[in-house]
């Protein structure tokens, strides 16, 4: 029996004060002859964290003596266009903090390579750049650990085929709508597939809006699963006001085991927090 696991997170945010952050990340102040520190995480930042450890240590037991494989599906940063809730103003932090962010899955001992997908202009600096000074800066830490960047992937895992990009389908603007767009989506790549007489994709894995969705769809006696996966960031200024004031954010991993090149399960490792302030009177 052949199984591996692989391993999904998307938009993570490394900058922003509700994004993900490594509480152990050192900063250089340069105008400080120069001098090291430690920003204060946030509680939002806290809670993300912990969920991170966690979520490593069930794929840790999950995966066994099998392999890891790792995907991250765009936004490993803030960038600077919506600069509200920066932890720092200087944009080489949220570099630094996108690399620490990434330490407890490369210290994955199973993991055998990683695949990222370019995220949104607003947040990588233009033309993937903050994408690819992260990805660097990764292949030289893990030089045993094949890194890979792009902005539309098809990743051959043996005979299961994973397409990644970090735009894609809407998820729904009524809770009795979603998964619909990202059903119509899949449906749409796989009778094109069909037509030029290759095979579907078996997942297709989009990031960007901050809300998970699986769906799967049978086409022509084959069975393809799309997600549109969690973030790694809470709701901030700017996601209060796209996203419609939305009522809760689920945060956190997709892990995707794989047995003789077919998908057995899609392990949520998810978490759901309320955005209201509740008051009693």
């Amino acid at each position: 029996m052949k199984r591996i696991l692989i391993v999904q997170e998307s938009d993570r945010h490394a900058g922003n004060k509700l994004g993900l952050m490594n509480p152990d990340v050192i900063l250089e102040d340069l105008e400080r002859n120069p001098s090291f520190y430690t920003p204060n995480p946030t509680e939002s930042q806290k809670e993300l964290w912990k969920l991170e450890l966690e979520n490593v240590e069930k794929i840790k037991h999950l995966a066994g003596k099998d392999d890891i494989y790792y995907i991250e599906d765009g936004d490993p940063t803030q960038g600077i266009k919506h600069p509200a809730s920066l932890v720092s103003t200087r944009v080489a932090d949220q570099i630094t903090i996108a690399v620490a962010n990434s330490i407890p899955i490369y210290g994955l001992k199973n993991l055998k390579a990683a695949h990222y997908a370019v995220g949104t202009g607003a947040h990588n600096l233009g033309q993937g750049s903050a994408d690819k000074l992260v990805t660097d800066q990764l292949q030289l830490k893990y030089p045993k650990i094949p890194i890979n960047l792009c902005y539309h992937g098809l990743i051959n895992y043996g005979n299961f085929v994973v397409d990644i990009a970090h735009h894609g389908p809407y998820t729904g603007s009524r809770e009795w709508l979603k998964g619909n767009v990202a059903r119509y989506y899949l449906q749409s790549m796989m009778l094109g597939a069909i037509k030029r007489g290759e095979n579907p994709a078996d997942l297709v894995i989009r990031g960007h809006y901050h809300e998970p969705v699986i769906e799967p769809v049978r086409m022509n006696h084959k069975t393809s699963h799309i997600v549109v996966s969690p973030s790694m960031c809470m709701v901030d200024d700017f996601a209060h006001q796209a996203a419609k004031s939305p009522d809760s954010v689920t945060v956190g991993m997709f892990v995707y085991e794989i047995v003789n090149d077919k998908l057995l399960e899609i392990h949520e490792f998810t978490k759901t927090f309320d955005t209201r302030t509740v008051y009693h009177v």
